[in-house]
Parts: C-alpha cells; structure tokens; sequence
C-alpha cells in the first residue's frame, strides 16, 4: 500500500508515466528504490506527504505514510541522479530478515536520524531494550500467522474455534500501543478471512451459483468497526435474471437462500452470533436481486419512517461482493440522494434521540437499576458520532464505510476543519478503547460474554475527565448537525 501510494504521489508530483524499480540488500538493509525520468524530488516533498492516509483505489490504509514507516523501523529519502546516465530516485529502506551470511537481521528499536545509523549493522544486535516494541512484534506475528492459518485451512472444522484466540491478541495490541484504528482494521481482515473461507467452502459443497452475487456485510461490519462483542447482520445481492436465460427469479433465489443459510449458520459455529433481529442472507427479505435491492433504498429514502431510518443506519454501510453488483447500488444510493436531500433531515432527526448520558453539572447519567446497574452504554454513546460522520458523507458523496475513514475524507474535501477533525477523531477513538478494554476483562478477567457497558466510577481520574468532555464534544456535533440539516 505505501509503495502504491509513493508511486500515485511521484507521479502526480513529477508528471512521470513510468518507473523501475530495484531490490538490493546491504549491510541487513533492503533498499527499495524507485526511479524515474525527470527532475528530482525535493527533500521537504516527503514531509508533505507523512501525514497522509495512503488510498488506494478507495481502500483507506489504517496508518498516516509516518506511522507506517515508523511501525516497520523503516527510513525513506529522495535522491537525484548521481551522473548524466542515472535518474533520481526515491529510497526505502527497511531492515531485513536476515543479513547476507544467513544471521538474523534484529529491527531497529530506535528510528535512526542520520544515514550512517541507518547503515550501522551494531544497532542491530541489541535486543530487550524495549519489551514494548518486542511485545508488539510477537503479537503481530502471532495476529499474521493465525490469518495465514485460517487462508490455508482445508477444512471447515480448521477454522472453528480462531475467534477465541483474538481476545489475547487484542489485549495485548492495546497494551502495546496499538492505535485503535489498527486494532479494529486487523479484526475486519480476521474477520474478512474468516468469511471468505466460509464463502468458499459453502461454494464448494453447493455447486457454482447460477448467476453473479455480492454477500455483503453490513452495520459495524460493512463499516470495518467489529469488536469482541458481535453478531451478524449481512445479505445477498444477485444478479437480475435475463428471460432468455432460462432461469426463473424464484429457482435462483432458492439456491441462494441455501447458500446463505450454509454460510450463516457455519459463521455463527465460527463465533459470530446469528442476529436476533433476522438481518441475515438466509432471511428471503435479504435474499434479493439487485432491482429489488434498489427498491429498497428508494423506498427507505422516501418514506422516513422509524422502522426504515433503522433500516439506512444498517443496510447503506455495507461491504464486500461482486464489485459490480455493489457499485451499481452504491450509486443508485447517491443519485436517490440527490433528488431527496430532505431525507439528512429525518436522519438527523433519528440521530437528535440520544442524549449524551452527562447532567447539567457533569454528573454521568447511569442505570439505576437492573443487571447494569452503574453503568452507561459506550457503544450508544458512539452511535450519534457514527451517525454524524455517515449524514455528511452521504451529503457529500464520500464513499467509504468506515467512520474514521468518513471522517479523514470529510477533512480532505474541506468539510471539517482540521481542529474539528482531530477532536472528532480522538474522541471516536478514545471511546472505542473503553469498549475494547470492557470486552476484554469481560473475556478474559471475568468469564462472561463481553458486553458494552462500562461503570465511570472503575475507571481512573482521568478517564472520568476525558469520557465527560468527549460526551460534551458528542452534545456539540448534535448541535451542529441541528443547524446545518433540520432546516432543510
């Protein structure tokens, strides 16, 4: 993704069509260079570029260029050409597995400043001098060889029994340092394998389909925001069946209810719960052609009512498929949009019924009774900055899901100040590391399905300080979204 996103970055920045590139390893250093006709690179050019979230082809990498350079002890400078033959060159520099006599190359615990520490083969026999950073990279090498595991499994029974392994993980991610937006991004790849392997053997025991389908994700799923706590909410779009073809809408949605039924239950025995609310492609309502599909959405956007506003918060976050399939809906959504803008207005309105448990004097508003007695619900807290980010980005044709994602393109195009948009973004992320730290202990510290409520009064000083400013920020987005849609 970064090498991708150097190229698109060069070649806007240097007009440059075409690049070679080369692979050399030096004194356990591998340089990945990356060369081109045409002027040179500016040194300040790559400072510029740091704080960038590579996208690539609407895929938002979950790490700024810097933070992913740094998280692979990595370094990346500009040269120009050395004599009239050669070209200028873009360098990255990343420590190797293992040196040229077959040693094992250690990564660097510290980002070196200059050229010659990056070149000093001494910084890497070091080792323990940071059990963070040792941590970190045990975890992520556990979290890559589970993945790799669940992509080779021949079986299903292989896969069975993988989700109980990511609480540890998790766990020990978050202590780390892991951001949260990395925890949650590596949870969609768990769960993205887990899926297309589901897919795949499902497939193989019903026979080819009989015409083009998308199983998308949808809710926290489609939006790349799963934690430990999860159920399914999913569905099946296929394709309209041409009347020369033989096939009848009624025969082919038969093979895909079976379908998904095999899919959703063999996911509900990998440890995603099946949905108490029936949102699942073995439910015929979710089991539909594309024409059908559009329907939906038209008739959700005009006619706001309680039921179909719920049904927007989960079925326009949705993911995965037949990118044909999925973009057609995608863009039939936008055009819907167009010619119905007042339709922000009853999302805005549905988004206005929470109200951010904190008093007029600062006090946590918390149940008073029953079995979460104490305690207040992160993941509602969470739901009016999901919601914020979701109603200006269908006003603003931002296709991505994910709410962090939403937020960055929002900033980008301009619509959120740059001040905004950090405070937005530290709130969301403060907040789903509350969520993650209750699943765990429920897991791990108390033996219990995790859960989403959290008691103020267990957490530090600090923290008490930090929820209740963050659910005032969440009192002025609701302002914000009040003026800027319920006029309309």
């Amino acid at each position: 993704m970064v090498i991708l996103f150097l190229l698109r970055q060069l070649k806007d920045r240097t007009g440059s069509q075409a690049f070679s590139g080369s692979v050399v390893m030096r004194d356990g250093i591998v340089n990945i260079d990356l060369h081109w006709q045409g002027r040179a690179l500016e040194a300040d050019t790559i400072k510029e570029w740091e704080d960038r979230y590579p996208d690539i082809s609407g895929q938002i990498f979950p790490f700024t260029l810097k933070e992913a350079i740094n998280a692979n002890h990595a370094a990346l400078w500009p040269f120009e050409a050395d004599d009239d033959a050669a070209t200028p060159y873009l360098r990255l520099l990343i420590p190797g597995d293992k040196s040229e006599d077959g040693q094992v190359v250690r990564p660097m615990v510290v980002m070196p400043e200059t050229k010659f520490e990056m070149y000093n083969p001494e910084l890497f026999s070091k080792s323990g001098l940071d059990p963070e950073l040792d941590n970190r990279l045990l975890t992520e090498l556990s979290y890559t060889a589970l993945i790799r595991e669940i992509s080779r499994a021949k079986a299903l029974e292989t896969i069975m029994g993988k989700h109980s392994q990511l609480p540890r993980l998790i766990h020990s991610m978050l202590t780390s340092g892991t951001k949260t937006k990395t925890v949650t991004w590596l949870i969609t790849t768990f769960s993205d394998a887990i899926l297309e392997k589901v897919i795949e053997f499902a497939l193989n025991e019903q026979g080819p389909p009989p015409v083009s389908f998308a199983f998308i994700t949808l809710g926290s799923e489609g939006r790349q925001e799963q934690t430990l706590k999860t159920d399914q909410d999913n569905a099946i779009i296929f394709h309209d069946i041409d009347p020369r073809s033989g096939l009848t809408e009624k025969a082919v949605q038969h093979y895909f209810l079976e379908l998904g039924e095999k899919i959703c239950l063999w996911l509900d025995r990998a440890g995603y719960d099946l949905c108490l609310g029936g949102i699942m492609a073995k439910n015929e309502k979710w089991c539909q052609p594309l024409s059908t599909w559009k329907k939906y959405f038209t008739q959700w956007i005009r006619t706001a009512e309680p039921e179909n506003l719920l049904h927007t918060t989960i079925f326009f976050d949705f993911r995965h498929g037949d990118k044909n399939l999925t973009e057609e809906l995608r863009f039939h959504l936008v055009d819907s949009l167009k010619t119905r803008s007042g339709f922000l207005r009853f999302m805005t309105q549905n988004s206005l019924g929470f109200r951010p448990p904190v008093g007029f004097w600062g006090n946590f508003l918390i149940e008073s009774k029953g079995t979460q007695k104490k305690a207040l619900d992160i993941k509602t807290c969470m739901a009016p900055m999901v919601d914020f980010a979701r109603i200006y980005s269908l006003k603003h044709g931002v296709i991505q899901t994910n709410t962090q994602s939403r937020l960055y393109q929002l900033y980008n195009k301009g619509v959120l100040e740059r001040a905004a948009y950090n405070e937005i973004e530290q709130a969301y992320s403060f907040l789903l590391q509350l969520r993650f730290m209750r699943q765990i202990h429920a897991i791990l510290g108390e033996n219990v399905k995790p859960d989403n409520y959290i008691q103020p009064k267990k957490l530090s000083e600090i923290e008490q300080k930090m929820l209740k400013e963050v659910l005032k920020k969440i009192k002025l987005l609701q302002m914000r979204l009040t003026n800027e849609f319920m006029g309309e």
